[in-house]
């Protein structure tokens, strides 16, 4: 049997949040998504897929 892929869905919440700590903290160095990428140590393709939406929905609500 082959291994089950990791899924975000009980942590996107906490994973929104971690994003808005790394960007309240240094709020005055733009970060792109692979900066927050490495800073949170993820790696895959889904996971900065999942960066890039969640800064989207903190652009928009500034």
């Amino acid at each position: 049997m082959s291994k089950k892929p990791k899924k975000f869905g009980k942590n996107e919440k906490t994973f929104s949040e971690k994003i808005f700590k790394i960007l309240s903290k240094n709020a005055n160095k733009p970060f792109n998504y692979k900066q927050i990428a490495a800073i949170l140590e993820l790696d895959d393709t889904k996971s900065r897929n999942e960066i890039i939406k969640d800064l989207k929905i903190l652009a928009a609500q500034n």
